[in-house]
């Protein structure tokens, strides 16, 4: 695992300074004075800083309830204005619906995204320590749940 993460720091590190996903630089704050709900000051220079800085893969680092979600939302606002295809990827399906939710993108999990760039993955040079296994699963029986307290349990 640890050899998958270095392998994907040492990625990001090669992108730096790549010059990719840049628009004029006049398009985040036009962007962003239009939005419905304006950001803070401090997300607004985010956003601004995330949208222009050309880097192939930046990180926003923040405490919970700050607004990532939102500044994540006016980000992609700004790429789809810029003319990108802006698409949101989580960890799991809950954070996957929350992201596309509140920042208003299509949103998968990170599975389903690697699963639908196989032809694109597979012909991408990675670690071996990166690779997935797919391995087929019998689909779990239907959960049982309670009845509701003075319904009665059908049979």
């Amino acid at each position: 695992m640890l050899a998958c993460e270095a392998a994907i720091v040492d990625g990001a590190r090669r992108r730096v300074g790549e010059r990719s996903g840049l628009g004029h630089p006049r398009l985040p704050g036009l962007v962003l004075a239009d939005v419905p709900v304006p950001l803070s000051d401090e997300q607004a220079a985010a956003a601004r800083a995330l949208a222009t800085d050309g880097h192939g893969v930046s990180v926003l680092q923040a405490l919970a309830g700050t607004g990532k979600t939102r500044v994540l939302g006016a980000l992609a606002r700004i790429y789809e204005v810029a003319g990108f295809h802006v698409v949101g990827v989580a960890p799991t399906g809950c954070a996957a619906r929350g992201l596309g939710d509140a920042a208003e993108v299509a949103a998968f999990t990170i599975h389903r995204l690697s699963r639908s760039l196989t032809g694109v993955v597979d012909s991408v040079r990675r670690p071996s320590c990166c690779s997935t296994k797919l391995v087929r699963r019998q689909p779990a029986p239907p959960p049982r749940c309670s009845p509701a307290p003075g319904v009665p349990a059908s049979r």
